[in-house]
């Protein structure tokens, strides 16, 4: 219980920041809006298209999570999942502190089984992968450091990625705990990793078969 006020808590200091606080700061140009989408790095920091291609991928990881252990009660995961394309982490988090929680994990249905798949664990492993070459290869974080404190997207996306990474790691922990695995140390400092981390754990926790023991019957 502590730790979902502590989300919930996290999520309204972080809104009110964002709304009074953060920087207002310029405007991207039409140009730098497509180079999000397009990958172009002339006009843009490699590392703000990464961040920024990252928050597409952040919803995908918590469909594993969420649709194959959707809880208990009426609250359902997929209108707030399906909102964290757009609003990130703050459509989640209020989800996640509120539902409620089962103490084994629910027979997912059939979207369940396919997001918490090996091969959608492996998809989201290279595609998370593939973000952090795109960065690494161009890697300017003087770039970025501008960027957060210049523009006021750039300043919610970081901000926004960093509760994302919070929330999966709450996240592996309750689905570790309700498959029967104990982590280790080195184990949480890998899955740790914001993104790729998360999708590593989601290619190491054991599957349908595996946790069948684990799961009841709705």
């Amino acid at each position: 219980m502590s730790a979902k006020l502590g989300i919930l808590l996290l999520w309204a200091l972080a809104v009110v920041y964002l709304i009074f606080y953060a920087p207002a700061g310029e405007q991207y140009t039409m140009e730098q809006m497509q180079a999000l989408f397009t990958f172009e790095q002339t006009s843009m920091n490699p590392l703000v298209i990464a961040l920024f291609n990252s928050l597409g991928v952040w919803p995908l990881l918590f469909t594993a999570f969420l649709f194959t252990d959707p809880g208990r009660g009426r609250l359902k995961a997929w209108p707030f999942v399906l909102l964290s394309f757009g609003a990130g982490a703050f459509a989640l988090m209020p989800y996640i502190a509120l539902r409620k929680e089962s103490t084994h994990l629910i027979k997912p249905g059939t979207v369940g089984k396919v997001t918490g798949s090996k091969v959608f664990a492996g998809l989201l492993v290279l595609l998370t992968g593939a973000l952090i070459i795109f960065a690494i290869g161009s890697f300017q974080p003087g770039g970025l450091w501008e960027a957060f404190w210049s523009y006021h997207l750039v300043h919610t996306m970081v901000i926004d990625f960093l509760l994302f990474a919070v929330l999966a790691v709450y996240m592996i922990k309750k689905d570790a705990a309700k498959r029967k695995r104990t982590l280790t140390s080195k184990q949480w400092l890998l899955f740790s990793i914001p993104l790729l981390g998360t999708a590593l754990y989601l290619l190491y926790r054991p599957g349908w078969k595996k946790s069948r023991y684990s799961y009841k019957k709705r």
